[in-house]
């Protein structure tokens, strides 16, 4: 397997937001079992989107929570 490849690919980004079938899922599993920088590929990608989510998140207007 070509690790490089295989993060360039985008799977890992499908994996973590849930999008793979169960069959894909299993099989992203077991490589990333197998293959520790896929582990660590994993992780960054957990930190750059908890990262982008703090960035971008905004504060609700105010009167929001009277409304609801």
């Amino acid at each position: 397997m070509d690790i490089r490849q295989y993060i360039d690919s985008g799977i890992l980004e499908a994996y973590f937001l849930g999008s793979l079938s169960p069959e894909e899922d299993a099989l992203v599993a077991a490589n990333i079992a197998t293959h520790p920088e896929l582990a660590e590929e994993l992780r960054n990608i957990e930190n750059t989107l908890l990262q982008l989510s703090s960035t971008l998140a905004t504060d609700p207007p105010p009167g929001l929570q009277d409304k609801i």
